[in-house]
Formats: C-alpha cells, sequence, structure tokens
C-alpha cells in the first residue's frame, strides 16, 4: 500500500478553527478504481477532540489526542471528497507535529 503524503502542519488553532487553510482532496492512484482511505498521525500538547469536516460542511468526530503522544487515525474517503480537521475543545488545540497522507491499494 502506497502512501502520498498530502500535508502537514504544526501550530496552535483556536476552537472550529480548521488546520489546513483550504481542504485537502485525495489523489487517487494510477489506473482505474482503487480503495483508498487517509491517515492522521497527530502529537498535540493536550488530550483533545478531534473533527473532520467533509465537503467544508459537514463535522464529524474522529478521535481524541492523547497529551504528547502519537495517535494515529484512518478514515476512509471517495474520490469526491474535501477534508479538512479541527478540535471543538474551547481552548483549542497546539499541534507539534501533524502529517495527513493517502493511502492507497488494490481495489
Amino acid at each position: 500500500m502506497p502512501a502520498q503524503e498530502l500535508a502537514d502542519v504544526s501550530g496552535a488553532f483556536a476552537q472550529n478553527v480548521e488546520f489546513f487553510g483550504s481542504d485537502l482532496s485525495t489523489q487517487g492512484g494510477p489506473g482505474g478504481s482503487r480503495a483508498r482511505r487517509v491517515r492522521l498521525t497527530i502529537i498535540a500538547t493536550t488530550a483533545v477532540n478531534l473533527q473532520a469536516t467533509l465537503d467544508g460542511v459537514a463535522f464529524f468526530n474522529i478521535g481524541v489526542t492523547i497529551a504528547n503522544s502519537l495517535v494515529i487515525i484512518n478514515l476512509p474517503t471517495r474520490d469526491t471528497d474535501l477534508i479538512n480537521f479541527r478540535t471543538d475543545a474551547v481552548a483549542g488545540i497546539t499541534i507539534t507535529a501533524l502529517r495527513v497522507d493517502e493511502i492507497i491499494s488494490e481495489a
């Protein structure tokens, strides 16, 4: 399963502010339909709830960070999905490192 980096970010983010300036889209694999997912690898300084934004409007809980620990979250995606991430924590979040990869496998 090849992984393709879509984006990375670090820094402080306020409540309900998306981590990326524009939504991320999956690139897809060569030749035909492929099964895919997005993998978040995140280290944050506090434990907070993470949310995904789908196509700029839907917000759903995807997991919780653990203070100063590595957390990996996998999400299934489709060709048409635009995705971004945020926290609903009132205090916001400070991200030490966040990497988003697209994982492509044979259909």
